[in-house]
């Protein structure tokens, strides 16, 4: 979802970064498939940079400050969480640079940010009352002997400035 929003943000073209944390593994999945499918889906959008952002704020704004001192026509940054997004777009800010920042979480301080007009624009919503009756539906059927798969995808949510009172809720 949200190299999807990348993409048609812009128009299918220009430079993007990515902060991510490589320690991580469900972090790893996100960068993984934002990665693949601005490969395969907007080949004309490049990806400068890919740098480990350590899950902080603080580490996300100074990646991105060393990002844009490289690539001050940086169109877009992806960060895979929503604490070093919002560093990203303090980066940003301070440049007083367009680029757009979409995150993943959809926080309360993010979807705030999103609210105001900030470079936040965009982040990917887990659900987790979704993620809880899963779990507790796939326990269930486990006990009581049936089959239950070992991956199951839950569906995630992608949260804008239109929808973030949804999240704040």
């Amino acid at each position: 979802l949200a190299a999807e929003y990348v993409g048609e943000a812009l128009g299918g073209k220009g430079k993007i970064a990515v902060i991510s944390n490589p320690t991580i593994t469900t972090i790893i999945e996100r960068e993984k498939g934002f990665t693949e499918t601005i490969e395969t889906e907007y080949p004309d959008i490049e990806i400068v940079a890919n740098q480990s952002g350590e899950s902080t704020r603080e580490k996300g704004m100074e990646v991105a400050e060393n990002i844009l001192e490289k690539n001050p026509d940086l169109d877009a940054i992806f960060g895979t969480n929503d604490m070093m997004a919002l560093g990203a777009v303090q980066a940003i800010q301070a440049k007083n640079l367009d680029t757009i920042v979409v995150g993943f979480d959809a926080t309360e301080e993010a979807c705030n940010a999103m609210k105001e007009g900030s470079p936040m624009k965009a982040s990917v919503a887990q659900q987790p009352q979704l993620l809880g009756e899963t779990v507790l539906e796939s326990l269930v059927n486990y006990i009581n002997g049936e089959d239950v798969e070992p991956e199951i995808k839950v569906e995630v949510k992608l949260v804008t400035e239109e929808n973030a009172d949804d999240y704040l809720k």
